[in-house]
């Protein structure tokens, strides 16, 4: 874990000893009142790459809603993958925060749900549908469920864009990102 998070260090600033003293709470609330505190800044940023390197690792499952920290058999939205942001919204970081290897559990949900997509919105919206989109909630056994979500398709086209855009792994351009984002874009 340390050699993931250890490759990037931020600092755009240090926060007086009296905001430093004060507790975590105090802290986040001032800060909600428009105090400065670049420290609380730099740790919520260091926080949400821990959190993904900590739930997203190749050849595992993408961050869901709850992720790893789900203590229910029962959870709400049963723990699932919903592409109406909430997902996506995960991964945002993983190749600016250089965390590529942890954005690869996604890239390989999306490829995975790549075939019952394509038959679900053949389904829905003509069998002669070229490319696919996907409805807002799925869930690691390729299921489709909810409302239909159009963007949802782009999104992930875009993820994979910004893999490539960042790595320039050609391998993954050719074998995954090109051919998901040409088909993806058809829709």
């Amino acid at each position: 874990m340390a050699l993931l998070l250890g490759r990037v260090r931020v600092q755009w600033g240090r926060s007086d000893a009296a905001t430093l003293a004060l507790p975590t709470d105090a802290r986040l609330d001032a800060y909600g009142k428009g105090a400065r505190d670049p420290d609380l800044e730099q740790t919520m940023f260091q926080y949400g790459r821990y959190l993904l390197a900590s739930c997203s690792r190749p050849g595992g499952l993408p961050a869901n809603l709850q992720g790893l920290w789900n203590d229910s058999n029962s959870p709400a939205w049963a723990s699932d993958y919903h592409n109406n942001i909430n997902v996506q919204m995960n991964y945002w970081g993983a190749e600016s925060t250089a965390l590529p290897e942890c954005h690869e559990p996604l890239l390989d949900f999306i490829t995975a749900c790549a075939e019952p997509c394509r038959i679900a919105t053949r389904k829905a919206f003509a069998e002669k549908t070229r490319g696919w989109t996907a409805r807002t909630s799925q869930n690691i056994f390729g299921g489709n469920g909810w409302e239909w979500n159009i963007p949802a398709s782009a999104w992930y086209a875009q993820h994979m864009a910004w893999h490539y855009s960042f790595t320039q792994d050609r391998e993954f351009l050719a074998q995954q990102g090109y051919p998901m984002v040409k088909e993806i874009c058809q829709f």
